[in-house]
């Protein structure tokens, strides 16, 4: 019995041993298994122009466009990101994205809105790269249209009826303060309104009105709802100088009512529609 019992003593004591060899040199439990990072994210660049129809480069400046936006979306999850670019600028990066297949859109917007867009593109951002995309060229229609009405300031009627400015004649023109220039058509031709018919009695009959910053033509009174429109204007800033005598003013006598507004004409053939109110010019003679 005493030689069994140290038998097993020595047989337990092996298998100890056995047992602890098994868990590593120094004893315990094995390693738990490490995660693997996520892999680097990857990045995106675009060069762009802005081109007439005629391939023709037009600056950023020339139609108020502001930005170019690249909307991306991974075609494995839902929803998408923007990337907004300065117009000016003409190229741009995006931080970074995880890799994968992504749809791409593109859009030139300025102050009024989009201007241009191009076709998409699908591409595979890929960890820890760049990826060029294919240079576009926004194609912008650089001219745009005005449509103005004059409007005596207080709502009194222009002309016509009682009570009335009883304005005798009117003058306009339209320059660029940017380079001192009289508006131009996208062609260089003069700016040409047409005037609209008035259902008020007394206005100036229907017809055109060529803007002439040198020698102004004089139109007879204006009512409110007779409208001024022109497309085909070079898009930028551009102020009016509207002037207007009283009716039997003599050649001595001064401008009664004036207006001096800024306009931005918009490009991609849209128009902007402004009234001007007219002011009226106190301690003038004639007035």
């Amino acid at each position: 019995m005493h030689s069994h019992g140290l038998f097993l003593i020595a047989a337990g004591a092996a298998l100890s041993a056995s047992l602890l060899a098994g868990c590593g040199g120094g004893g315990g439990f094995a390693d738990a298994a490490v995660d693997e990072p996520p892999p680097a994210d990857g990045t995106v660049s675009l060069q762009w122009t802005v081109k007439d129809a005629q391939g023709n480069t037009v600056p950023c400046s020339d139609i108020n466009a502001q930005a170019v936006t690249l909307t991306l979306r991974n075609t494995g999850a839902q929803g998408g990101s923007t990337e907004v670019f300065g117009c000016s600028s003409t190229n741009g990066q995006s931080p970074g994205y995880a890799p994968g297949t992504y749809r791409i859109d593109f859009e030139l917007t300025g102050a009024v809105g989009t201007l241009s867009t191009a076709p998409q593109q699908m591409i595979v951002i890929k960890s820890g790269q760049n990826t060029a995309l294919t240079p576009i060229d926004f194609v912008v229609d650089p001219t745009g249209g005005i449509a103005t009405n004059l409007q005596v300031a207080g709502g009194v009627a222009n002309c016509g009826t009682t009570p009335a400015a009883d304005i005798g004649s009117v003058t306009i023109t339209l320059d660029k303060p940017s380079d001192s220039t009289c508006a131009k058509l996208g062609t260089g031709g003069n700016v040409v309104f047409a005037l609209s018919a008035s259902a008020s009695s007394g206005g100036a009959p229907a017809g055109t009105y060529t803007v002439n910053c040198a020698a102004p033509a004089t139109l007879g009174c204006v009512n409110a709802d007779q409208q001024f429109t022109v497309s085909g204007v070079k898009s930028g800033s551009y102020q009016f100088h509207v002037r207007a005598k009283k009716n039997g003013s003599t050649p001595g006598d001064g401008d009664c009512y004036f207006n001096d507004d800024a306009i931005t004409v918009p490009a991609a053939g849209m128009t902007r529609t402004q009234t001007l109110n007219l002011s009226f010019g106190d301690n003038v003679a004639g007035c």
